[in-house]
């Protein structure tokens, strides 16, 4: 039986994947700590919402992955600031 953290962990590597993948696509580059902007994390956003109709409690929770990561480099020094930073959550409708 999988234990309810392991599904977490399992969720927030499989949303930076995607977002990897997105980020991959989109800039023609490997995506790296240092090279994601805040433009980029407002126009995947705005993909999940527009091109992917994807529901605001999934986009928040995708944003909320890439946040931690981010929180994650900077910590390690391998960026000086989180490029999620005043990039709010989805309002439920």
């Amino acid at each position: 039986m999988t234990d309810k953290s392991d599904n977490a962990v399992e969720a927030y590597l499989r949303d930076l994947r995607l977002f990897s993948e997105w980020f991959e696509s989109s800039n023609g580059e490997e995506m790296t700590p240092e090279g994601i902007t805040p433009i980029d994390v407002r126009e995947y956003k705005a993909h999940l919402l527009q091109v992917r109709s994807f529901k605001p409690a999934t986009v928040s929770r995708r944003l909320a992955s890439i946040s931690a990561f981010c929180e994650w480099a900077r910590n390690q020094e391998l960026i000086v600031a989180n490029p999620t930073e005043g990039i709010g959550n989805v309002q439920e409708v």
